[in-house]
Order: structure tokens, then sequence, then C-alpha cells
């Protein structure tokens, strides 16, 4: 795999207790083990323990696994994964929209008009201690070697993810539907560096922010996120 393409933003202030984000994505490679989008806590070479066994590190990631949509998430006490129960369909022509949230140990996925799939992580923590950069699409490590859990066995993301907003539902009228185009609080999250990034080139893509990544490629444009990566 070597280097991806990626892209790090800046995660909203308020993450560690309760949030919401939503994306959207087009790929027409299914069979793809990709990461779409990682925040947490990096593994660090000097961070082990006596028996050689990386610490626990908090993290959320969201990952397209052969056509399905997956959330990883650890709080400390161990990890918890939830796929949705249908693969998407693939095409470059329309996108699929993703909406994960997070309350405490519970998190949530729903993926188009997919029933959302719930569930809670094992133990006590409750709060994700998260490095101050977000990722998208894949990771600035070599081989994402650090990143936790099973994430180095992921790739970069190949397609356009485009579309990325943050809100915390505390600010928000509950009853209020989830666009970005009406909705209290959002956080558009700004671009700190990237990798391998360029505009969207695929048509369903509205040329916003956009990325293309190196193994996969990046683009970036300006006030929504719209990644796209290909193979170098």
């Amino acid at each position: 795999m070597g280097h991806s393409s990626y892209l790090s933003l800046t995660p909203p202030p308020f993450i560690r207790e309760h949030f919401e984000l939503k994306f959207s994505f087009v790929t027409d490679d299914a069979r793809q083990v990709a990461l779409l989008l990682f925040i947490g806590q990096q593994i660090n070479a000097d961070q082990m323990t006596a028996t050689g066994i990386e610490e626990k590190k908090d993290f959320l990631a969201v990952s397209f696994i052969r056509g399905h949509v997956a959330l990883t998430w650890d709080l400390g006490s161990g990890a918890r994964r939830i796929f949705t129960a249908r693969p998407v369909s693939v095409s470059t022509m329309g996108g699929h929209s993703v909406h994960v949230g997070m309350r405490g140990r519970v998190a949530w996925l729903q993926v188009n008009n997919q029933p959302t799939v719930t569930g809670r992580s094992p133990g006590l923590m409750s709060v994700l201690n998260a490095h101050p950069s977000l990722f998208l699409g894949g990771h600035s490590s070599f081989n994402h070697s650090r990143l936790p859990s099973d994430l180095p066995l992921h790739s970069g993301f190949r397609g356009c993810i485009y579309d990325l907003v943050f809100r915390s539902r505390e600010f928000a009228d509950r009853d209020q539907e989830f666009d970005h185009h009406n909705t209290i609080n959002h956080w558009l999250p700004p671009v700190q560096s990237g990798r391998g990034v360029r505009q969207c080139s695929i048509p369903s893509c509205r040329l916003r922010m956009s990325k293309t990544i190196g193994e996969n490629n990046t683009s970036w444009s300006s006030n929504d996120v719209e990644d796209q990566f290909d193979d170098c």
C-alpha cells in the first residue's frame, strides 16, 4: 500500500461526548477495503506496553468494506464495529449518504435509506479523546501503520467523498432534519493538510471541497467536502 492520499481536517470542538456527522461518497470499486474517515488517537512506536502490545487508543472510523459501510469505535475499553445490512450499489453516477452519530458509548450508522444500525462499546469509558486532526480518505502514516485496531489493513479510499458536515444536537432542534442547508450549530471542518488531493472529476460530485488520494487521490475546493481517491 505505501503512502495513501488523504485530507487532514480540524474536527469540531464538541466531538468528545456527543456529535453527528454526515457525508456522501461515490466509488466504482466494490472490492476495496478502505478508510473513509478517521477521528482519534494515533499509535506511536514509543507507546507500547512492557509486553510489546500497543496501548488502547480512542478512535472512531468509517470504512468501506467490499460494498458495506462499517463504523468502528473504541473509547478506551474495547472496540465495537457495526455494519450496514446490505452492500451499496457501486456506480460513478450516483452518490451514497452516510450519517453517523455518537452519544457516550452508543453510536449509530445509517447509509442511504437503509435501517439505522446501533451499537454500544464495551466497558465504562464514554468520552472520545481525539487527536486534533480528522483524516478523510486515508492517513498520513506509511501503510497506515499509526492507526489502531485492524485499520492498518485498510487501503486509502478510491472514489469521491463530499459534503462533510458535523453538528451537535445538544444545540439543535431535535425535530429538525439533518441537512447542511438547515441545521443549527453545524461545523464545516477547516482543511489542515493533505497529500495527492485534487478536484473531483466524477460528474455526480458537486465542485465544492474535493480530494483525490495518492494510492488514492484526493481533491479539494472551497466550502463543503468533496474528495476523490484514485489509484496512482
